[in-house]
């Protein structure tokens, strides 16, 4: 073949290949130019081409014009986790969204300041990203391409317990007439169900054991006799139910029956007693203080024998001592105390987190918990780690306990030491932290999205780091309704179990 012939097939060639090559920019920019009704994936073959139009774009940071609300820069998720949101604030007509996994970048164009995506596309992403983080560029286009925005997160080869357990309270709550359900989800699905509802008396502040076989609730009754205030127990195989817990003499424990815990034996049960709210304030529409007007008891009750007693040494005059927590060993029983009198009814009173021995129920001297007895700051909620290393805590500046606005969760030593904030907090409220039964995760409540109380997960490493939390997708319910006490169950088939006997005790 002559020069000349050579020079003609090349110049054809490179005709063709440029023919190509701006079809595509042609399709792409009429694409983009075009009302989207639905997100477009694109990958595969056309990686080749994207990446040169991608060339023609400003990777340039946005000062500030593009905000990534969803997910938080370096958060990670759990294998198990349903497909997350991406959410971002900006002004485009058009956003391109593109994920850097290895041996291939998937790239979303959207109308909406939003993506989900699918079952499908999230378990691809999940499958060659473990314990590695996905880089991912959000571009926006008005006009003229904008520039971009970058962040990053990880997917943990360490899952979360399946599901969570939380009851739903609207705003403001009134602790004398709400009666707020009790939901469970699947964090592997979206839709929630209904696990307790009743209009016949409230309940709340439920607990399971740590195998999910058991779980226990707070009630509030209303009698010919008056209002009784008690505790549910449950057992997932249906062997038992019992309605209220009662006191030596036969009758209810009227005093009031709060927060529990089980034992790790699960065959005995801790609870505050004796301690009964006196008044809820609101300092906003989604604020509130709880008053208790009478002094609260660390008790003991063993289910077998269905004996209730208060813990030698959790039991003093004038002290409200409340959120009994046992250590992973039983050994040891942790509880929040709080002074009280008839002038303050807990107002704008310190509490602080004290240890004392189980004892086989005989309990000891308390302690304060070092590190967590902190002057000037209210400590409470804690919880253990099940591997027994870790203990997270809510501390605040500020009035009343569960419904705070600014309340943080702090982590520290199971043995006492020095205590951190944890990198999962945001400005807003995060409070009421409950651990995974493998010690890698937290689900608690936070604010920090759009000042609506929701689920949120953070990882936590073996040094007792958090990775920036995620939120729990699939929780839009409408406005003034707040996620609240959230739980980890780790096995589904025997929450289910509970549910049924639930159902047939009360015949819904």
């Amino acid at each position: 073949m002559d020069w000349g012939r050579r020079k003609r097939v090349i110049f054809v060639f490179l005709c063709f290949t440029a023919l190509i090559i701006f079809s595509f920019i042609g399709w792409y920019f009429f694409m983009v130019s075009q009302e989207i009704q639905s997100d477009i994936i694109l990958d595969g073959s056309s990686i080749t081409e994207l990446n040169k139009i991608e060339e023609l774009i400003s990777i340039r940071e946005l000062d500030g014009e593009v905000q990534v609300t969803l997910p938080q820069d370096g958060a990670s998720f759990p294998e198990n986790l349903a497909p997350p949101e991406f959410e971002w604030v900006g002004d485009a007509d058009i956003w391109l969204l593109k994920f850097i996994i290895p041996d291939e970048n998937i790239t979303v164009l959207t109308r909406k300041n939003s993506f989900r995506p699918s079952s499908e596309l999230w378990s691809r992403i999940k499958a060659s990203s473990k314990n590695r983080y996905i880089d991912t560029y959000l571009y926006g286009q008005k006009d003229s391409w904008l520039g971009g925005k970058s962040f990053r997160f990880r997917i943990s080869e360490s899952p979360a317990d399946g599901y969570i357990v939380y009851r739903m309270a609207g705003y403001p709550f009134n602790f004398a007439t709400q009666k707020p359900p009790i939901y469970f989800r699947d964090i592997s699905a979206d839709k929630a169900e209904l696990f307790f509802e009743t209009t016949s008396f409230c309940f709340s502040c439920h607990s399971f054991a740590k195998d999910s076989s058991k779980m226990i609730y707070s009630t509030r009754r209303d009698t010919e006799e008056g209002r009784i205030y008690g505790v549910d127990i449950i057992y997932a195989d249906g062997s038992e139910y019992y309605e209220l817990i009662k006191n030596d003499s036969g009758s209810p424990w009227v005093k009031g029956s709060m927060i529990g815990s089980w034992m790790p034996d699960h065959k005995t049960v801790l609870l505050e007693i004796n301690a009964i709210p006196k008044s809820i304030e609101y300092t906003s529409d989604r604020t509130a203080e709880l008053y208790y007007g009478d002094v609260g008891d660390i008790g003991v009750y063993d289910v077998s024998s269905k004996k209730l007693w208060s813990l030698n040494g959790a039991d003093k005059e004038g002290l409200r001592e409340y959120f009994p927590e046992p250590t992973p060993d039983g050994k040891f029983v942790s509880f929040a105390i709080q002074p009280i009198s008839e002038e303050n009814s807990s107002i704008n009173v310190d509490s602080d987190i004290y240890i004392i021995p189980f004892n086989d129920g005989k309990g000891g001297i308390a302690r304060p918990f070092h590190g967590a007895s902190e002057k000037g700051v209210r400590e409470y909620f804690q919880r253990f780690s099940p591997d027994g290393k870790w203990m997270t805590f809510n501390r605040v500046e500020g009035e009343g306990d569960v419904f705070l606005e600014l309340s943080d969760i702090y982590i520290i030593p199971s043995s006492g030491g020095k205590a951190k904030r944890l990198e999962c907090n945001s400005d807003n409220m995060d409070s009421l932290a409950s651990w995974s039964t493998n010690s890698r995760w937290i689900v608690f409540t936070s604010r920090r999205y759009k000042n609506e109380s929701r689920l949120y997960m953070a990882e936590i490493d073996e040094d007792g780091r958090a990775y920036p939390a995620v939120k729990v997708p699939g929780q839009e319910i409408g406005e003034r309704l707040a996620y609240h006490q959230p739980y980890f169950v780790s096995d589904g088939r025997k929450l289910i179990e509970i549910r049924k006997k639930y159902e047939n005790f009360f015949g819904i």
